[in-house]
Parts: C-alpha cells; sequence; structure tokens
C-alpha cells in the first residue's frame, strides 16, 4: 500500500508542474500563485472535514 501512495504522489508532481507551467504561460505569475494558494487551502479544508482530525491512535493494518 506504500508503494502506491508513494507512484501517486510522485507522479502527480510532474502533471502539477505542467499544469502550473500553462496557467503561468497563459495567464501570468500573479494568476499561477493565487491558484496555488487556493488549492493549498483547499487541501487544508479537506483535511479539516476528514475523520483524521479527530484521529487520535492509527488503526491496526488489515
Amino acid at each position: 500500500m506504500g508503494a502506491i501512495f508513494l507512484t501517486v504522489n510522485a507522479g502527480a508532481r510532474p502533471v502539477g508542474s505542467l499544469i502550473g507551467a500553462a496557467v503561468g504561460a497563459s495567464q501570468g505569475a500573479t494568476v499561477c500563485l493565487w491558484l496555488a494558494a487556493l488549492s493549498f487551502v483547499l487541501q487544508a479544508l479537506v483535511i479539516a472535514a476528514s475523520p483524521v482530525r479527530v484521529l487520535q491512535v492509527l488503526p491496526k493494518p488489515a
């Protein structure tokens, strides 16, 4: 399971860079930075709304 998460995480980085480069080239650096900031806020909101927020003990592996 750890390898899957590592692959997805490492695979998302080049995709994110391509999207950032495309937005930066077409809309400018300011729009690109605002988009990055908004996506970080969205990520924080998803984590805050998830059950991870109140997790005190890691569940036992299956």
